[in-house]
C-alpha cells in the first residue's frame, strides 16, 4: 500500500474531523491526513470554512450553549400542528 494511499481520507472522514477539530484538538496524524485531503477537496474546504463561520457564531453566545425554553417550544410546535390541521 503506497504511503499516499495510507494518507487520503474520504470525504467522509474527513469531515468527521474537522467537526472533531471544533471540539478537541486533533492528533498529529489527524492533522495531516486532514490537511492533505483539503488541499485536493473543493467541496472539504467549503464544509470547513461553513462550520467555521458556524463556530464564530456561536462563540458569541455567553456558555457557546443554545438554551431553549422548551413549554415555549411545545406550545409553538403544538400551535403549529394545529394550525396545520385546519388546512
Amino acid at each position: 500500500m503506497s504511503l499516499s494511499h495510507t494518507l487520503m481520507l474520504s470525504c467522509k472522514k474527513a469531515a468527521e474531523l474537522v467537526d472533531k477539530r471544533s471540539v478537541m484538538p486533533l492528533n498529529i496524524a489527524q492533522r495531516v491526513k486532514l490537511w492533505m485531503h483539503l488541499k485536493a477537496c473543493a467541496g472539504c474546504r467549503f464544509f470547513d470554512l461553513q462550520g467555521a463561520q458556524i463556530d464564530r457564531s456561536l462563540g458569541s453566545r455567553p456558555s457557546g450553549q443554545v438554551i431553549i425554553d422548551q413549554d415555549l417550544l411545545m406550545n409553538r410546535i403544538i400551535e403549529s400542528l394545529g394550525s396545520s390541521n385546519d388546512r
